[in-house]
């Protein structure tokens, strides 16, 4: 049996510039962080010796690859020629919250496929090639942030060029700033599970023809590359990015917040949070916030109907963490 495990992302600034309508025209930057949230998946022989035994949201026996109903998995095991498998993903917050959960299923299943095919692949490569899959091969309106959030671990700021290729650059904190940035995240479920691929398409038109948000997502990305400098000084600068990213973002398309996810975020902010966001691409999901410890307990009893989850830092990025062949 072979298990892999790779990191879901929370991004701070920058998102929707790592869509190929905005990146092509001006290079695009997010400022994302990996963290202690993982899918995690299992794949061995099948006992009867032919076809699949595949078990996620849904249970398929199919016997061919052709057959599959997982697109990813179908799409990945196509290419690779995967064949005779029992496979089981498991995660540790639902699907379509926000956290990258796709590209990082994406991620890891090739990890998967490559080890049990006994092939070394870097956590670049595998970035790249989870793009590949989910953009090139199954056309998804998605952008690059999500699978190089996950592939590799840290903190660090993602350049997109206009040429398509992708600079990762770690950011470090010292060891106090890391605690007390971990410290300071609080992660608030909203629930509406959603796909980001319609939200994304219709950002994706208008970035191609709607100049006002042209300029907003060029703001993002300047809004990032400061992040960058800033933060490796002093982390509460984090909650004035994150309240003026969301300002901007929100600012892209009507489809992004809704009257639920801005009474959230108005409550966190008068309890103390300096900054929050929706993760993803909007409409539901997690609101992230930023609060010092010492507003915490106040913003956890305004929020006491929202179920809270902290946050720590994910450093190893994708990885096997068991191989018994």
């Amino acid at each position: 049996m072979i298990i892999t495990r790779t990191p879901l992302r929370v991004s701070f600034v920058g998102g929707g510039t790592d869509l190929a309508s905005f990146y092509r025209r001006s290079p695009g930057a997010v400022v994302s962080m990996a963290v202690n949230k993982y899918f995690y998946l299992t794949m061995h022989p099948h006992f009867a010796q032919k076809g699949f035994l595949l078990k996620y949201s849904e249970t398929e026996h199919p016997e061919t690859a052709a057959q599959i109903k997982h697109r990813i998995i179908q799409a990945v095991f196509q290419r690779y020629g995967v064949e005779n498998a029992d496979f089981s993903s498991a995660a540790d917050v639902p699907a379509g919250t926000g956290m990258g959960s796709s590209s990082s299923f994406t991620v890891s299943l090739l990890q998967l496929v490559h080890t049990s095919q006994h092939r070394y692949i870097s956590q670049r490569a595998l970035a790249k090639e989870a793009c590949e899959i989910e953009i090139d091969v199954l056309g998804e309106p998605i952008g690059k942030q999500d699978q190089y959030g996950a592939a590799i671990g840290g903190l660090k700021l993602i350049q997109f060029n206009t040429d398509d290729s992708v600079e990762v650059q770690p950011i470090h904190l010292r060891q106090e700033e890391r605690r007390k940035l971990e410290n300071n995240l609080i992660l608030f479920y909203l629930g509406n599970q959603r796909s980001a691929s319609a939200i994304l398409a219709k950002q994706n038109e208008a970035t191609a023809t709607q100049e006002d948000v042209f300029r907003s997502l060029e703001n993002m990305a300047a809004q990032a590359h400061q992040l960058k400098q800033d933060i490796a000084t002093d982390v509460d600068c984090l909650g004035h990015y994150l309240r003026e990213g969301w300002a901007l973002k929100k600012s892209l398309s009507s489809a992004i917040s809704n009257p639920l996810i801005d009474e959230a975020y108005e409550a966190a902010m008068a309890a103390g949070a300096l900054g929050g966001k929706l993760l993803g691409a909007g409409a539901g999901g997690f609101l992230l916030t930023y609060c010092p410890q010492n507003k915490q307990a106040g913003l956890l009893e305004k929020l006491s109907h929202l179920p809270a989850h902290h946050l720590k830092i994910d450093n190893s990025g994708s990885t096997v963490i068991f191989d018994d062949r």
